[in-house]
């Protein structure tokens, strides 16, 4: 049986010991980044790069907040969780089974994060959900809930680029069917708790509880996308919540000048919004596609032939029993290769699609997988970094 575990990768990990040291980053600026870090100029670009494509949308969202547009914000990004770790480390941060984080210390200010044995589409999430604690830190203040601060980094943690448009409000059908299933069992967390929730309240039931925790995330995600999905009036009523408390005001007396006093029926209209949510078919798909590029990858790395269809590579992977587990926050989602529903994709139409496999032109990496008949269509696709390891990404187009 084959078994992987994500984040920290493991065995698929290995630096080099001589890059640990912060003082022999590379230093790039971008137009809002200034980043620090021991990757290739290359891919030093691209995470640049995307990292200015999502604070142009941040910006976009909030522009009713004055952020200095001369600032640019520190990011470091290293090759391998040790070198991360090792480096928060040195500022008595404990980092150790996280993807990424944005501190605050006496001496530094800063968002970081990894590389290796990630897809890089995995690493760009990471980036757009701490990035966001970072702009809100600078542009909305530390006045922040923990619920809304959580709330909003998952909702751009889940933003996708298609060419030179940004596509927001997606939804895992994962995390649909655990809030649907606690809102039926009266399991959410009471509203007014939410409201008035610390920070160090907030970590403490996620390390006493994962479940509860993992569902406090999902909560605060969904209550987010109330707020900002197909209703005007509340949407600026969430932008008013959101000033009041730049200004100063209490989670509670910020939110009852904004949408009003009466809390009850603002959540019976937020529960009513979440058990209609549906899934979204390209993020549900999109996870599936890096499951199986994760035993893609294992499979390779063995030295096997590489699959020329689906079917094929099913065949491979349930021969190994392969399964995946993959940490969310406060909760980790398990996959099986044994699922045949990891092999299927879901169409507009209601109807089941499946995967489709392209060798690559390079026969040095594995093949691409596509989800033809979704839009966007995502692809999952292969390169290389400078130390020869691959490196897994989601197109879409």
């Amino acid at each position: 049986m084959l078994v992987l575990l994500v984040a920290p990768p493991g065995s698929v990990v290995s630096g080099n010991p001589n890059q640990q040291d912060p003082s022999q980053l590379r230093k790039y600026k971008t137009r809002h980044y200034e980043l620090h870090t021991n990757l290739s100029r290359a891919e030093a670009v691209t995470y640049g790069h995307h990292m200015d494509r999502i604070f142009k949308e941040y910006s976009r969202r909030f522009r009713a907040f004055r952020f200095n547009s001369h600032k640019t914000l520190p990011l470091y990004l290293f090759r391998t969780s040790e070198q991360y770790e090792s480096f928060l480390a040195k500022h008595d941060i404990f980092a150790r089974n996280t993807g990424g984080i944005f501190f605050v210390q006496p001496k530094i200010t800063a968002l970081a994060s990894w590389t290796q044995g990630k897809s890089r589409s995995q690493t760009f999430a990471t980036l757009q959900h701490e990035g966001f604690h970072q702009f809100a830190y600078y542009a909305i203040g530390t006045n922040l809930p923990i619920w809304v601060n959580e709330g909003l980094a998952g909702y751009f943690e889940e933003a996708i680029f298609v060419k030179n448009r940004v596509i927001t409000g997606l939804g895992d059908a994962r995390r649909i069917h655990r809030l649907k299933i606690a809102l039926e069992k009266n399991l959410d967390t009471d509203f007014q708790t939410m409201l008035n929730l610390a920070g160090h309240e907030w970590q403490q039931i996620v390390s006493d509880n994962p479940q509860q925790g993992s569902l406090l995330y999902d909560q605060a995600w969904s209550m987010v996308h109330y707020m900002v999905t197909g209703n005007k009036q509340r949407t600026n009523a969430f932008v008013h919540y959101l000033q009041l408390l730049s200004r100063g005001y209490q989670s509670n007396r910020a939110f009852r000048e904004a949408f009003g006093p009466d809390i009850i029926t603002f959540r019976r209209g937020w529960k009513s919004f979440t058990l209609k949510m549906e899934p979204d078919r390209v993020t549900s798909a999109v996870a599936r596609l890096e499951f199986l590029g994760y035993g893609l990858s294992l499979l390779h790395q063995r030295g096997q032939k590489p699959p020329s269809s689906i079917q094929e590579l099913r065949k491979q992977l349930q021969k190994h029993q392969f399964q995946l587990q993959m940490p969310i926050p406060g909760d980790a989602i398990e996959y099986s290769a044994m699922d045949e529903s990891n092999y299927y994709f879901e169409r507009k139409n209601g109807t089941r699609g499946k995967f489709v496999i392209y060798r690559s032109v390079d026969p040095t990496l594995p093949p691409r997988i596509t989800a033809e008949g979704l839009s966007p269509v995502p692809t999952l696709m292969w390169s290389r970094d400078e130390e020869g390891e691959l490196i897994a990404d989601i197109e879409y187009r």
